[in-house]
């Protein structure tokens, strides 16, 4: 067997996860569907919503086709030509008609308009800019063409006042040129009337008969994708802070040693004896991949003996304890199973209920005797040295683990297998304790409870514990959400089922699950 397994070198042939890599992303996203779905939901909700109470708007264009005539003098004449093109005429053109002169003579002209009106007695640039904020005016592609849209809830209003700045552009520019010709001679000022740029009405506005506002479908449809977008955020955000145990990857990045398989919760309570009366099931699997390492792992001593704990009360470790006893007592071997947990008696209770003697006495006394204490079962062959209840639990945890232990330990090894049921990693005195007098440890975790946090504390503050861990085992895992996970270990582990039809035998009734 590879030393690996019970030394400090904590290399080991696995390839461990990337920790947020797109896989552990998309992860999350399934995995959380409740969190995920509400943000699309109340972003659609909302979206529909602004749908149909927003304000129908209706948008009018008229086209203008903007020129710059050219005079030129040759001899005694003058002639007109367009000159070459020049993207900051355009540009220069587009501007004049957003201005403020055009835009006043609008507002002053407009019939029924209360902005005309107000504009009349001193042109207030908000009103100014209430009638600037609806005209939108462009180039239409590469050509001298420009639109002159603007919109309004009216329609007949819309075309209204895109004709009038159309107009008021045309008269602003008839005003420039007098202006220009001013200045000249009678000759000359009848010439530059036709020079300068020029501008004709090539469409004239009308009014429209199809709304201009976003379309709502699309309102909906981007609204659902910024909500989806959101809830994946969130989801993320989630599994970065929540990191309970729901792969076997994670716990064997974290503890650096091999998880043995994935027990699934079930209905009712898991058994004591699950190995016998359901063999091929996932416990069976995962405690026979165990038994393996754990039975090469056997030295030239005489036997091996195994702790096996977990973070905290309630995860199984006692369930699993006595189940890897059993399987290895109806492999041949000579088994042991130790009730070592001072604060829990409830494998004493359910194995060997009238027993009112066990380990606490025998370390009490001088006598290495086992076999008085030791109760064995006829049908499986495993041997039971229960707690005993002589002394208080305070008591008893501190005879555990001490002196009087080590003088019993070369009796233990007249045994294949020792398995002790531990007290969980909370008491870290007893666990890291039993840790440096036994041979190997194994950890049951729960699934979706223990936290990786969880096992790294208890790790860190029972170096035995680490030191010399076998492996692991996740215990009361959830099939369906270990599917959303997408677990590779977890995929391999269902296959399992098919190497033998039916699954094993009937369960016969047995005693209910404990630690």
């Amino acid at each position: 067997m590879d030393s690996r397994l019970t030394t400090g070198d904590r290399s080991l042939p696995i390839a461990p996860d990337s920790a947020y890599d797109w896989r552990w992303m998309l992860k999350a996203i399934i995995s959380r569907p409740l969190i995920v779905l509400p943000f699309p939901v109340l972003c659609v909700l909302a979206a529909m919503l602004v749908v149909l109470l927003r304000t129908d708007v209706y948008t009018a264009s008229t086209t203008l086709n903007v020129t710059n005539v050219r005079l030129s003098i040759i001899r005694d004449d003058a002639v007109y030509t367009e000159s070459q093109f020049d993207p900051t005429f355009l540009e220069t053109q587009i501007q004049i008609i957003s201005s403020d002169s055009v835009i006043a003579d609008v507002a002053r002209t407009a019939d029924g308009n209360s902005a005309g009106e107000a504009a009349q007695k001193g042109l207030d640039a908000a009103v100014l800019e209430r009638i600037r904020r609806p005209l939108s005016v462009a180039r239409v592609g590469l050509s001298n063409l420009v639109n002159i849209d603007y919109s309004d809830v009216d329609p007949a209003r819309a075309a209204e006042i895109a004709n009038a700045v159309a107009r008021s552009y045309l008269s602003k520019l008839d005003r420039d040129r007098s202006d220009a010709a001013e200045a000249g001679s009678g000759w000359l000022r009848d010439r530059l009337q036709e020079a300068g740029p020029k501008a004709k009405i090539v469409s004239e506005a009308l009014p429209p008969l199809y709304k201009s506002n976003m379309r709502g479908l699309f309102i909906i449809v981007a609204a659902g994708a910024v909500g989806l977008a959101m809830g994946f955020g969130a989801a993320i955000a989630a599994a970065f802070f929540d990191r309970r145990v729901r792969s076997a990857e994670q716990v064997q990045q974290v503890t650096g040693r091999p998880c043995f398989g994935l027990v699934p919760r079930t209905g009712g309570t898991a058994s004591l004896r699950e190995v016998v009366d359901k063999p091929f099931s996932p416990l069976w699997y995962a405690l026979r991949y165990a038994s393996v390492l754990i039975g090469a792992g056997t030295d030239a001593r005489g036997g091996r003996l195994l702790g096996v704990t977990s973070v905290s009360g309630g995860e199984g470790k006692s369930t699993a304890a006595a189940n890897l006893a059993l399987m290895n007592a109806g492999a041949g071997k000579r088994v042991l199973l130790v009730d070592a947990q001072p604060y829990d008696m409830s494998l004493s209770t359910a194995l060997a209920p009238s027993a009112r003697v066990g380990l606490v006495d025998l370390l009490g006394t001088e006598s290495v005797d086992l076999a008085s204490r030791i109760t064995t079962d006829p049908t499986t062959g495993l041997s039971f040295l229960p707690l005993g209840t002589g002394q208080a639990p305070e008591k008893a945890a501190q005879m555990l683990w001490s002196p009087a232990m080590e003088r019993l330990l070369p009796s233990f090894r007249h045994y294949d297998l020792v398995v002790f049921d531990l007290p969980p990693m909370l008491a870290v005195g007893d666990v890291h304790a039993a840790a440096s007098m036994l041979d190997g440890t194994l950890l049951v975790v729960e699934w979706g409870e223990t936290t990786e946090e969880d096992i790294e504390s208890g790790l860190r503050m029972a170096p035995a514990v680490r030191e010399k861990l076998v492996g692991t085992l996740v215990n009361k895992s959830d099939e369906k959400g270990m599917q959303k996970v997408l677990s590779p270990f977890f995929s391999l582990l269902t296959r399992q089922r098919s190497l033998v039809g039916g699954g094993g035998k009937k369960p016969a009734p047995s005693l209910k699950s404990v630690g």
